[in-house]
């Protein structure tokens, strides 16, 4: 699923000018592009006895790549990259600002829907001499940030961070990570790292990093700080691949309580080299530049 979903009676939208720029990190790297979009949208109910100033604020930035192993390539990891940000399938065959345009279009419609319902309503309580409930018009808040956190000439890998706040006690987080074969479009995912019967080494791994991160002696200290279901605990598809490690992220409620926020976790390929895929090319081109990394680091 995406990190959206289509609301069509929740969340409004604005259109907004769009400003293109390049970013690479190096000659073989990903050619991106970004897409960003900064716009607040009023909506005054002044047909109302008690005025309501009701807003939508919205800050997005999509990053795709450009230009890549060749332009298919380009379109297929740009294609995930719109479903995993809008969740909408009539998107997928249009551009990223195409379909960020549509998408944004659609939501605003549904915004002004909304209101306009909710001044109707207001209106019924106070004909009736009652006073409305303080979420019929409410203002709301959607940030949408991706940014590349590692670019090579074999694995792209980005985060997509999102805070919704629809009029509920405070904005909802949700952060994705999101790698991707430069080679062949393919998004990759734990399969493709891992051999059979990997989940055991990696589930060790990952609460040995959280307990050395957090100075945790025992996994009896990590239930009382919050975490939960670690007897349980599943590697997650959630996860980037950079230079030297594969870092999972867990959302609010899933490995612990809400006051520890997205738990971010970092394992070394080298922790769990005997479980990796001897037939995956991109992670073993990792592997090999880790090595030589670490050869020439030792030649200084």
């Amino acid at each position: 699923m995406g990190c959206f979903s289509s609301r069509k009676s929740c969340v409004a939208l604005a259109f907004a000018a769009a400003a293109f720029f390049i970013t690479s990190c190096g000659d073989k790297s990903v050619s991106l592009e970004t897409y960003s979009v900064n716009k607040v949208m009023h909506v005054v109910a002044s047909d109302i006895p008690d005025t309501a100033d009701t807003y939508f604020n919205i800050k997005l930035t999509l990053v795709y790549p450009e230009k890549a192993a060749s332009d298919s390539v380009a379109k297929k990891i740009s294609t995930n990259i719109v479903w995993e940000a809008f969740d909408d399938t009539t998107l997928l065959k249009l551009s990223p600002k195409e379909a960020t345009d549509v998408f944004l279009a659609s939501q605003m419609n549904a915004y002004k829907e909304e209101i306009s319902f909710a001044r109707q309503r207001r209106k019924d309580f106070l004909k009736n001499g009652e006073v409305p409930p303080a979420f019929l018009l409410h203002n709301a808040e959607l940030e949408l940030n991706t940014y590349p956190v590692y670019n090579s000439e074999n694995i792209l890998s980005l985060q997509m961070e999102r805070s919704l706040y629809d009029g509920g006690a405070h904005p909802i987080p949700f952060v994705k990570l999101l790698s991707y074969d430069v080679k062949t479009g393919e998004r990759i995912l734990l399969e493709d790292v891992f051999g059979e019967g990997y989940e055991p080494k990696v589930r060790d791994e990952i609460v040995a990093a959280i307990m050395q991160e957090k100075g945790f002696e025992a996994e009896e200290q990590m239930l009382r700080a919050g975490y939960f279901g670690l007897g349980t605990l599943e590697p997650t598809q959630n996860f980037y691949l950079k230079e030297d490690s594969i870092v999972f992220l867990y959302n609010p409620y899933e490995i612990g309580t809400s006051s520890l926020g997205c738990v971010q976790v970092s394992v070394a390929l080298n922790a769990v080299s005997n479980v990796l895929r001897a037939d995956n090319k991109s992670v073993a081109a990792l592997i090999k530049t880790q090595a030589k990394e670490k050869k020439e680091q030792n030649w200084k």
